[in-house]
């Protein structure tokens, strides 16, 4: 999609949206409800808003987001044994808050972070049955994070902190 002060997608099966937002103030709104699912987001400036809803198996969601007063929210829910959901996040600026929510029965989960800068807030809820991974790596000062995992069978936290300076 071209740049848009608001970008709506309903995907069908196989469609990789990719929604790129340069400017202030910009939305992007995505909703796939298949399986298979591919999202990319990117947006570069400040005070911009994106929301991505998956429903189904196997999707993939990666979030780029440079830029301060940025709010991003991500939320997938699948259900069945073989089921995959991944996100992939990047945020670089000050002032961000992110939300990303895995649901679901059966499968895996996992969430792939990298928040830099300042003051920035990071939620994770990975929460039914299955496999729930989640790996964050931070750098910079006052960060609030957020991670809850829970359900039956496995879960895996991984958190890096980077101290740079003094």
């Amino acid at each position: 999609f071209p740049s848009h002060d608001r970008a709506v997608s309903s995907t069908r099966s196989r469609l990789h949206p990719f929604n790129s937002n340069i400017g202030f103030g910009n939305r992007a709104d995505i909703w796939s409800q298949q399986n298979g699912n591919k999202v990319i987001i990117q947006q570069i400036g400040n005070y911009n808003t994106a929301t991505i809803n998956q429903t189904g198996n196997k999707n993939y969601v990666e979030v780029y987001l440079t830029g301060s007063n940025n709010s991003t929210t991500v939320n997938q829910t699948s259900s069945g044994a073989g089921t995959a959901n991944y996100i992939e996040l990047t945020v670089s600026g000050n002032a961000n808050t992110t939300s990303l929510t895995q649901s679901g029965t059966g499968g895996i989960r996992g969430i792939y972070g990298i928040v830099n800068n300042e003051s920035n807030g990071l939620t994770v809820n990975q929460t039914g049955s299955g496999n729930h991974y989640a790996e964050i790596s931070l750098s910079g000062g006052n960060k609030t994070v957020d991670i809850t995992q829970s359900g039956t069978v496995g879960h895996m936290v991984k958190i890096e902190l980077i101290v740079t300076g003094k």
